[in-house]
């Protein structure tokens, strides 16, 4: 039995080991801020394995995906973003602005008119239909 117990608590102490979630994500946030965004990205793929259904991780994987230039990543995490938080005008934003720079016109539409349905801001708006007027 104290064995067993031997195991159980060594199980314990390793657990407690692990840095959380806001930890990481904070981490992460940290090293995004320090412009070390391959640090940021390797944190944040492990964080989304744990937590598939938090969108702020998402949302700063597609921030730091589009500062390695990683355009399909990073809509695929933005996408992922606005899926798990739909009113995100963030992740719409981002969605709008990456289908312009990959010339996916109809993708960049769609996105943009989300902006505008969900904006609160005057500004937001004329922003979405400024890109709107300048798609094809």
């Amino acid at each position: 039995m104290n064995k067993f117990l031997g195991l159980i608590i060594a199980a314990l102490i390793a657990l407690t080991a692990l840095p959380s979630a806001a930890q990481t994500l904070a981490e992460a946030s940290k090293a995004y801020n320090e412009k070390q965004y391959e640090k940021a990205l390797t944190l944040l793929e492990t964080l989304a394995r744990q937590e598939p259904d938090n969108a702020q991780v998402f949302l700063l994987m597609g921030h730091t995906a589009r500062r390695l230039e990683r355009w399909a990543a990073a809509i695929a995490a933005f996408e992922r973003s606005a899926a798990l938080e739909p009113d995100s005008v963030a992740s719409h934003i981002s969605l709008g602005f990456l289908n312009e720079k990959i010339k996916n016109p109809e993708k960049a539409k769609a996105a943009w008119n989300k902006v505008l349905d969900l904006a609160q801001n005057e500004k937001t708006k004329e922003l979405a239909r400024k890109h709107l007027n300048n798609l094809p």
